[in-house]
């Protein structure tokens, strides 16, 4: 069944014409594929009552061929990936359906199940609260359906094994992503990490630092660059610092510990916010993802940062440790034998999908065209007269029964929105990471005449919003965006919620020239061309907010590509520590494999932690005018040369020279107490490092009377 790879080597064009030539008509038994076709058409009629139409079926064979399809929200990608996955498994293929929730993952598995009962092919699903017995036998299915990183965390935990049949995955062959984009695009840079507890906290110096910054002054002992990325001390905070613990020297050797302890703690004053960057919930900090809008359950910052964090709200700190081994989604990626993927909004990552994985994307029509009215982005001197015109925007449409979705960018701005129309005396349910889990029961209703919806970034939430009765007659859904995101893709995927298959609809974004997006661009005064209610009509203006959201997709290009220069060096030494692993553990003598494996685990979470001290110093690099990749890959490269020799010739070592040794312990080893997985927020690298030479620059540029604007 599966299809020659012609398919990739050509352009868009002459795919999707290639497809259709190759797509058997409905009911065609004249070939393969036409009673295969014929076949699933029959199963999906019978078991969900639905019919599968020309437009899914080029999805479903341009997804076998490996190519990313995108398809517009309400198009049916759910049954096209079960389709897809149909067919793999027919050519022999064993396949991971990658989902960016648990929810999706349950549920898409539980909603198709029908479909691959009667196809002969076994489905399953894994999500965060899966035990191990049962992942284990969950991936033995012939398509298992999880969460992207679940599936990444169950390999780092296969990584650290003592037995072969400890392992929970069976290979990795081919890998199906839902939301392609907002997977291996947006979270790209973001580290899976496995930790292990290997001791106690030491000391509270964390405290300490917290209790010296918090009486530090801004602009007197400390500064922040514009764009909040970066914070540092004046000569005259230094020295506060410094007769604050008793006269150290914060920049020689020994003050270092003391150095990054009130450097985490500067930065967990000025640079997290509460209610955007993370939520406090019973008692603990949890991250907000903000490209979807919801809690990142098991993200958490770097040890330090997030230790940081917890003290200055005064929280119980979470359980240090030393991280284990890490990988990252595009080093996951690219260790399946295939990859595809779809997407409503798969066409604005054309370019980071082709650099990053090499994958193509085509993009499939929808079956009945899109009628949404589109408005052009309205444009507001400030923010304040921005989320006036939206609330007005909103109770206007309220009133005639249409319903609503506004879309913000954090949990804070959502409350903000929500309070202004209770105000105006405009009823609205609130969707954001504070109360997620009511997400599908909300969503389901926000097509109903008179809702009015706030959300914070609906992105890969995978529930439709269909119009209730009399909805469509009133309108249909009208989505308000309070202003632009860094990427036209987030702003195409709250879009597309409304107008679906055919539905009337209407779009709308409320932007204002101080959104963090766009400030950096707005260098000019506008406030004289602005109306009374602030609006600034001017071409230009609306011109200028459009340009910024392009620069900040040109930089976070450019910064994903830099960034996986750096991950992909650690990729390739894991590669070659987890190959030694597999050599050791065949072996069947049980005390000389644990010794072997004790140490070479060690050494790697040592090595490990060498490179983030490489990494942050990657910024001292840039301005010494060194590059900062190739010293990095230098100093990587030289540090890892002998890592494996070492560890076997410790091993034997401890192995001869204690002969009558029975266990670990006899020989001073241990094991990690504990483990536990999490993602991070990879700060060291990337956009921060660039913003804040930039910053740093530019602070240089002022005192040699050299502005230099980056």
């Amino acid at each position: 069944m599966r299809l020659t790879q012609w398919v990739g080597e050509q352009d868009e064009r002459t795919a999707l014409r290639r497809l259709r030539r190759a797509l058997p008509r409905r009911g065609d038994a004249g070939t393969a594929l036409g009673r295969t076709r014929a076949e699933l058409d029959e199963i999906v009629r019978r078991t969900l009552g639905l019919e599968v139409h020309d437009e899914q079926w080029l999805a479903v064979l341009a997804m076998q061929d490996g190519r990313v399809v995108d398809l517009d929200t309400g198009e049916g990608k759910t049954l096209v990936g079960a389709l897809a996955a149909v067919l793999a498994v027919r050519d022999g293929r064993r396949l991971h359906v990658a989902t960016v929730n648990d929810y999706l993952a349950a549920r898409d598995a539980q909603w198709m199940r029908p479909v691959y009962e009667a196809a002969g092919v076994s489905v399953a699903s894994v999500t965060s609260l899966t035990p191990p017995d049962e992942r284990r036998a969950a991936y033995r299915h012939d398509v298992v359906y999880a969460p992207l990183t679940e599936i990444g965390f169950d390999l780092l935990r296969d990584g650290l094994v003592e037995r072969p049949a400890d392992r929970v995955l069976d290979g990795l062959d081919h890998l199906a992503v839902d939301e392609i984009d907002a997977l291996l695009v947006d979270q790209a840079r973001i580290p899976l990490v496995i930790a292990g507890a290997w001791g106690e906290r030491e000391g509270d110096l964390a405290v300490r630092a917290a209790e010296v910054v918090e009486a530090l002054t801004p602009g007197d002992d400390f500064e922040v660059d514009e764009g909040r990325t970066a914070v540092w001390l004046t000569e005259r905070g230094t020295r506060r610092v410094e007769r604050s613990f008793g006269g150290i020297r914060l920049y020689d050797e020994g003050g270092a510990p003391t150095l990054t302890a009130v450097n985490l703690a500067l930065h967990a004053r000025e640079l997290v916010v509460r209610d955007v960057d993370y939520l406090v919930v019973d008692g603990a900090v949890k991250l907000v993802d903000i490209a979807r809008g919801r809690v990142a359950h098991q993200r958490r910052w770097p040890d330090g940062l997030q230790e940081a964090v917890e003290v200055r709200e005064r929280l119980q700190r979470s359980e240090a440790g030393v991280v284990l081994d890490q990988t990252t989604v595009p080093a996951l990626t690219l260790a399946y034998r295939s990859v595809t993927g779809m997407s409503g909004t798969a066409a604005g990552a054309r370019e980071e999908l082709d650099t990053l994985y090499r994958l193509q994307v085509v993009r499939i029509a929808p079956h009945r065209p899109c009628v949404r009215k589109d408005e052009p982005v309205c444009v507001y001197a400030g923010a304040q007269d921005a989320d006036r015109g939206l609330v007005a925007r909103a109770a206007q449409a309220h009133r005639s029964g249409r319903p609503v979705l506004v879309g913000t960018q954090s949990v804070a701005a959502s409350e903000q929105v929500a309070a202004l129309l209770d105000e105006a005396g405009v009823p609205n349910v609130v969707l954001n990471a504070k109360n997620d889990a009511a997400e599908a029961h909300l969503v389901a209703r926000a097509g109903e005449v008179g809702t009015v919806t706030v959300s914070t970034q609906m992105a890969g939430r995978g529930t439709d919003i269909r119009l209730g009765p009399g909805a469509a007659e009133a309108g249909g859904l009208l989505v308000l965006a309070r202003g632009l995101y860094p990427s036209s893709r987030l702003d195409d995927q709250l879009r597309g919620r409304s107008g679906r298959q055919g539905d009337p609809g209407g779009s709308a974004v409320y932007a204002a020239l101080d959104d963090e997006v766009v400030a950096t661009a707005a260098d000019a005064d506008w406030s004289g061309q602005a109306g009374p209610d602030g609006l600034v009509a001017a071409r230009s203006a609306r011109a200028l907010v459009l340009h910024a959201q392009k620069v900040a997709e040109g930089s976070d290009l450019a910064t994903l590509q830099e960034t996986w220069r750096y991950h992909a060096v650690v990729a390739a030494q894991r590669a070659a520590v987890q190959a030694e692993r597999g050599r050791i553990l065949e072996r069947d003598d049980d005390l000389w494999r644990a010794v072997r494996l004790a140490v070479l685990d060690r050494a790697w979470s040592d090595h490990l932690g060498l490179l983030t001290d490489l990494r942050e110093s990657v910024h001292l690099r840039v301005v010494a005018r060194m590059n900062p990749w190739l010293s990095f890959n230098h100093d990587a490269e030289e540090a890892f040369a002998t890592l494996l020799d070492d560890a076997r010739d410790e091993a034997d070592r401890l192995v001869t020279g204690t002969p009558d040794a029975t266990s670990l312990a006899d020989l001073g080893l241990r094991r990690p107490s504990a483990t536990w997985t999490y993602l991070v927020h990879d700060m060291v690298l990337g956009d921060d490092v660039d913003r804040a030479t930039r910053a740093l620059r530019r602070r240089l540029g002022r005192l040699t009377g050299r502005d230099e604007a980056g």
